[in-house]
């Protein structure tokens, strides 16, 4: 069978097609692209080293230094692996909240651990921090393995606040928003793991060899996140499926598979472990696993105020229950119950008599809130990566929206660019469905431009978000949701999601009161109970201090493992003991 020419034509003119577009997509979709990631979160650095790992190792693992965070005294990256005779030694493996993200040196809850050690006498005990901000569990687990023998760990504590199961199914941090964060990951093999690395040497390899055209058959294949030259097909927040993905199962149904391997290896080693979360989908994992020695405990998530800093991970208030809860775990005899900050709103008499302060709130350097003098909270932008600073916003002044019966610190802080007057008004607008409560009446606090307006029925998801329950009115229109307004100006805008409305600002998005990097102050050191204080700092006066929130002391149960765990460490009856004699 021969083809003529005008067949073989034929076939040319659709390669030649095939071909062109090939080359559009990849000059005018594909490229662009890649070289904007290139210049997105370029490292200074494209070697790390330490000395107690393997070149190899640190490829695989992706980073041990995050960029922007300071080194802790208590890193194993500032210690030496062996250990001072009788020193009994607790490793804490995770991520940024092992690490300490979000939090002064001394306020990482391996150091705030550390303390309590001391303070009970058992300054024997060595605490040292594995924490490094941004890891999945594959990657906490590649460090433990190669430094839990060679730092002679006692004791394995792990606390990644909650498995992140994107990070373990795929070799990148984020392909579009951290490109250069490259790491190893484990694929499910049968009922046991199989590692597969990452290609490269140096990062920038890393990125060139990762971000190919055509793409390595490893990424091909064990890459949840599409080869970029499907991603580019795509908007970038909806990208499509990997269609040549190894494993039909869910995301997931594989990450846990993975996790539950990993975890009997740790237990396989013979010391202790005890598995921390606020999941309790990662606290049923040890269960999976039957190990005698592997214990995991789920912690209750707090409230936000004070426990959590901007970027949701844990603020000095929250590392103290996790060392606490970790201490009740592996030290007999330790408190079963921890003291928690508990608030409620008072009737803000604001300024003495005679007092004005109409000052826009951006005149002021600093806003703060204080407990003993000591500033806890400030006011931070609910999208968590905008300044915290209410000058730079010219913000004028401040609207607490919050329900009825909730604490004004957690409240969702509107911003304003116009000053709050007592007599405004708060009504709802445009709205045609069933008939809504009105607003509260507008509290201004004396002397502050900051004010409170209750509302009924609203809903916060992660506080990022205003919800209003609402059934909406048939074949509604995003127009006739309601919105509201303040003295005339609309200040929220609604729009129709299923059975509730979404409120969103008009202006800048909601401020939240989350905890200081240094906002510590030790419950043992405190009153029953007091008034926290607004504090507005200006360089050209006096700090202004307004009451704002009432305050006690409560206590509460920690959380418990289903099983004890055994051994334990003890309290020495004999009282503090001082840590060992360095050698020389």
């Amino acid at each position: 069978m021969s083809f003529r020419w005008g067949e073989w034509r034929g076939v040319l003119a659709l390669l030649g097609g095939i071909l062109l577009l090939v080359g559009a997509h990849y000059c005018f979709l594909y490229r662009p692209l890649v070289a904007e990631l290139r210049d997105t979160g370029r490292p200074k650095h494209h070697f790390e080293d330490h000395p107690q790992l393997e070149p190899a190792v640190v490829r695989q693992l992706g980073w041990l230094t995050p960029a922007r965070e300071p080194e802790r005294e208590s890193s194993f990256t500032r210690l030496p692996p062996e250990k001072r005779p009788g020193t009994t030694r607790v490793c804490c493996f995770g991520g940024s909240t092992t690490f300490g993200t979000e939090v002064d040196a001394e306020y990482d809850y391996p150091t705030l651990l550390q303390g309590h050690f001391d303070r009970l006498g058992r300054s024997d005990v060595e605490v040292v921090n594995f924490g490094i901000a941004g890891y999945g569990f594959h990657q906490i687990f590649l460090l433990w393995k190669h430094l839990f023998a060679r730092f002679a760990c006692d004791y394995t504590l792990l606390f990644p606040g909650f498995f992140v199961v994107e990070r373990d199914t795929s070799f990148v941090y984020s392909p579009l928003g951290n490109p250069y964060a490259m790491h190893a990951r484990y694929v499910v093999r049968g009922d046991d793991v199989e590692l597969v690395p990452v290609a490269g040497e140096t990062r920038a390899e890393r990125f060139e060899e990762y971000f190919r055209f055509f793409p390595r058959w490893r990424y091909l294949r064990y890459d949840r996140e599409p080869p970029m030259a499907l991603r580019t097909l795509r908007p970038r927040d909806a990208p499509p499926r990997n269609p040549f993905y190894y494993l039909d199962a869910s995301r997931e149904e594989e990450a846990r598979a993975t996790y539950r391997v990993l975890l009997a290896r740790m237990a396989a080693a013979g010391a202790p472990v005890v598995l921390g979360s606020i999941k309790k989908e990662d606290v049923a994992l040890s269960d999976a696993v039957g190990a005698a020695n592997l214990s995991a405990v789920r912690r209750r998530r707090q409230k936000s105020f004070p426990y959590r800093a901007p970027r949701w991970h844990d603020g000095p208030w929250g590392n103290e229950l996790v060392a606490r809860s970790f201490l009740l775990q592996i030290l007999e005899g330790a408190e079963a119950t921890a003291p928690l900050l508990a608030t409620s709103d008072l009737r803000w008499p604001g300024l003495p008599a005679g007092s004005k302060v109409d000052a826009p709130l951006a005149d002021y350097d600093r806003v703060e809130i204080e407990l003993d003098g000591v500033g806890i909270a400030h006011f931070t932008s609910a999208d968590a990566r905008r300044t915290t600073s209410l000058a730079d916003q010219g913000i004028v002044s401040l609207l607490s929206i919050k329900r009825p019966g909730d604490s004004i610190v957690e409240s969702c802080f509107l911003p304003l660019d116009f000053a709050l007057e007592e007599e405004m008004e708060a009504a709802w607008s445009g709205h045609s469905g069933s008939p809504l409560a009105p607003p509260g009446a507008l509290h201004r606090i004396a002397g502050v431009n900051i004010g409170v307006l209750e509302i009924e029925g609203l809903g916060f998801r992660r506080q990022r978000q205003l919800l209003l329950d609402v059934p909406p009115p048939v074949d509604a229109a995003p127009s006739l949701a309601p919105s509201l307004e303040l003295g005339g100006r609309t200040v929220l805008r609604g729009a129709y999601e299923g059975s509730r409305v979404e409120l969103t600002p008009t202006g800048e998005p909601c401020r939240l009161l989350r905890a200081t990097a240094d906002g510590w102050v030790d419950p043992g050191s405190l009153a029953p109970s007091g008034t926290l204080e607004l504090v507005l700092r200006s360089e050209a006066s006096e700090p202004i201090r307004v009451p704002f929130a009432r305050w006690e002391m409560e206590t509460v149960a920690l959380p418990v493992a289903r099983e004890p765990l055994a051994p334990q460490l003890k309290i020495p009856a004999s009282g503090p003991r001082q840590r060992a004699p360095e050698q020389p």
